[in-house]
């Protein structure tokens, strides 16, 4: 059976770590003191974190280009905030005279009391709403948003990471495996 030379990682690495022991060893006090003055100096942005916090569920937990952000962008280009009456009601509004000629976009708003089937009512709405969509005509198009919608997109999306920790575990594993194999 032949041999292979698996110390090509072992042995350089020993090495510097050898070095570095006897550099600690020869300067004890340096290697106390550096590191306490650099971790009270990094230490005092901690103070200012709370100023920088970020709480956005939307921008932390969603896509980049999720459903939940363009739905949140079509809301914001449709229903402006200007002094027209009912501005955040209805959207790309034409009037003439203080008279709301058309309207292009109309948001409804129906609040639930937090009931024992709330959750499934709301889940039958997104299927409802689903269906109608593609049965509608194209000129008319249906966004929906419930309490539920961030919630479901973040549990739709965390599936999306697992191969990628798989396959780093896996190699990290390999890697230990076979550098420590003699």
């Amino acid at each position: 059976m032949a041999f292979y030379r698996t110390d090509c990682v072992e042995k350089p690495v020993s090495k510097l770590f050898e070095k570095l022991g006897h550099l600690v060893g020869s300067y004890p006090v340096w290697f106390f003191v550096i590191p306490l003055i650099m971790s009270a100096a990094l230490g005092g942005g901690l103070y200012f974190l709370k100023d920088h916090e970020n709480n956005d569920v939307e921008k932390q937990f969603t896509l980049i280009n999720g459903p939940s952000k363009k739905a949140r962008q079509f809301v914001k280009e449709t229903f402006p905030r200007k002094d027209v009456f009912l501005g955040s009601t209805v959207g790309g509004v034409e009037e003439r005279g203080g008279v709301i000629q058309q309207v292009r976009a109309i948001r409804l708003f129906y609040f639930l009391q937090d009931n024992n089937g709330t959750s499934e009512w709301l889940q039958q709405f997104q299927n409802v709403l689903s269906k109608k969509k593609k049965m509608l005509s194209k000129g008319l198009k249906v966004s929906h948003f419930t309490s539920l919608s961030r919630q479901e997109e973040i549990e739709k999306h965390t599936t999306d990471g697992i191969p990628l920790f798989s396959i780093t575990y896996s190699l990290a594993i390999s890697f230990s495996v076979l550098s420590c194999m003699r």
